[in-house]
């Protein structure tokens, strides 16, 4: 019998992720209605979101559920190998790969509102160098762990079974990922609050130009965006600071956290994005109505070929 839990999981995580696929594809579809470079970085996102959320769900997720958790443990290409150091490696190189997308579009953000007539020639040049800074954050966060074994070390609590991915950096003695960890998530938020709050001084003084106005609501949506990132960064830094003094209660309250906090982090620009981007949302609601309209024809079709016939 499955848990109310993981149904839950089952369906929303799913619908989500379809909805970054369908805005993703608006903005690709519609291109010459979102000529912002902020949507640059907003597809960025949502690909390397949706590749995030899918490392997540194997190697975090499912393995905290006992229900569907057997095979992490039966089957040894899952539970030790290849598979479990290469899902950890790449789990934090574009995790890390994420929060420097968050730098770049604070960045441009606070360049659409400080220097609006020069923001369209700064991206121009700046979006191959933010792509190169993107995979070298990404790398320096996670370079040691491709060589690294990682494992799902079985774990029982009240009686119920749990897998926790781990990952033996023995070979690297300098290196720490949770220290590493640590940086990537607050360094992120706060240079990009940072930048985020100094534009938003700036816009008193701009308002009045169309261009700051028409950026504002992407302003928004970037800094709303940033916000729900926060709760993960301090939960990190909490049991980064309890250390060694972390009991065994803590950790796995730690891993059944963590995938509700990725998905605040992954998954809040999809409905920031249709409340503050009046643009998206006007493309959103015509792929629904347009969905309706084909369900509607597909509904009416056979009725019509019977009385034809």
């Amino acid at each position: 019998m499955w848990s109310s839990l993981l149904i839950v999981n089952i369906i929303y995580v799913p619908i989500f992720m379809l909805l970054w696929i369908v805005e993703i594809t608006l903005i690709i579809v519609h291109i010459k209605d979102f000529t912002s470079s902020y949507y640059f970085f907003f597809v960025l996102c949502g690909i390397i979101s949706l590749i995030n959320e899918t490392n997540i769900n194997f190697g975090t997720r499912l393995p905290l559920f006992p229900e569907v958790n057997s095979f992490y443990g039966s089957a040894p290409w899952i539970q030790q190998g290849l598979f479990p150091m290469l899902l950890y490696a790449i789990s934090h190189f574009f995790g890390a790969f994420h929060e420097c997308i968050n730098i770049c579009t604070a960045v441009n953000r606070a360049t659409s509102i400080i220097a609006p007539n020069s923001h369209v020639k700064i991206w121009r040049y700046g979006i191959p160098f933010a792509c190169l800074l993107m995979v070298l954050f990404g790398a320096a966060s996670s370079w040691h762990l491709f060589d690294s074994p990682c494992f799902f070390a079985p774990a029982k609590f009240e009686g119920r079974d749990y897998y926790l991915m781990m990952s033996d950096t023995s070979k690297h003695p300098d290196v720490s990922n949770s220290r590493n960890g640590v940086i990537v998530a607050l360094v992120s938020p706060a240079i990009s609050m940072t930048l985020y709050l100094t534009a938003i001084c700036f816009l008193r003084k701009k308002w009045k130009l169309k261009i700051v106005r028409t950026e504002f609501s992407l302003l928004l949506l970037g800094c709303c965006s940033m916000m729900f990132s926060l709760p993960l960064a301090f939960q990190q830094l909490y049991f980064f600071v309890k250390g060694e003094s972390v009991t065994e209660e803590e950790a796995l309250m730690l891993f059944q956290m963590l995938p509700w906090l990725f998905d605040l982090r992954f998954f809040s620009p999809t409905i920031l994005i249709l409340i503050t981007d009046s643009n998206m949302r006007d493309k959103f609601l015509r792929f629904l109505s347009l969905r309706q309209d084909v369900s509607s024809i597909l509904v009416a079709l056979p009725s019509t070929v019977t009385s034809s016939s």
